[in-house]
């Protein structure tokens, strides 16, 4: 049986993915990798960090939901045995735009508590 390994998005826990791994039933086992929560990592290291929570026997594919699409792809280019293919869930394989790429680096200096936002700017007119 082939299971799935998700890759979550930015909030680094796949709580907000709960009631799609609940769906996903007992048929289709199911994992959900977690980011350290303390630590600021990039890709790179976030990568080595997940590499070894990876399945070491059976069949098992990875979905990469948001952000967790380019660490998804990432650990498949290591070629794990077992990989049977790569899901991507409303995500992107490179930076959606280009001027975004100059500004990644910036994000270890954003704040870490969401700012509370309303009205318009969240729900629209």
């Amino acid at each position: 049986m082939t299971a799935v390994v998700v890759v979550p998005g930015m909030d680094g826990t796949g709580l907000m993915l709960a009631e799609f791994v609940e769906a996903l039933g007992p048929k289709l086992p199911t994992t959900v990798l977690r980011y350290p929560t303390r630590e600021a990592l990039g890709y790179a290291e976030l990568r080595a960090r997940l590499q070894p929570e990876l399945p070491r026997s059976g069949s098992f594919l990875l979905l990469g939901e948001s952000f967790g699409g380019p660490l998804a792809l990432s650990l498949a280019a290591s070629q794990p045995s077992g990989l049977v293919g790569v899901v991507l869930c409303a995500s992107f394989s490179q930076f959606p735009v280009r001027a975004l790429r100059a500004a990644a680096g910036l994000a270890r200096f954003a704040p870490t508590k969401p700012a509370p936002v309303r009205g318009p700017a969240l729900f629209g007119r």
